[in-house]
């Protein structure tokens, strides 16, 4: 799910800072994934990213999500459009061995 998210970042111009590993739980042969992100992007390109993690494969949830103005950003891009973004997503796969 890592490789993933930075791919779609990539894909859509988006700076990653950092990206781990969350919580993981294994119930009932189902794994559930949790990666915590902190990337900066401009608005178009969050609402893309955002959107192709929830409804790409596997399919992920966003949780708990912040959003401030105003980061800076390693690419040329104006400050005043840059938003800097925390979240938590997750995802449910077979768990391994299952």
């Amino acid at each position: 799910m890592q490789q993933r998210f930075r791919e779609l970042a990539k894909q859509y111009d988006a700076d990653v800072v950092s990206l781990a590993s969350a919580n993981s739980d294994a119930v009932a042969g189902l794994e559930t994934i949790a990666i915590q992100a902190h990337l900066r992007a401009d608005l178009p390109s969050l609402q893309r990213l955002l959107y192709d993690i929830e409804v790409g494969r596997p399919a992920a949830q966003i949780r708990d999500l912040t959003m401030t103005k105003g980061g800076k950003r390693r690419r040329n891009a104006d400050a005043a459009d840059v938003i800097d973004v925390r979240l938590v997503m997750v995802t449910v796969m077979e768990a391994s061995g299952a």
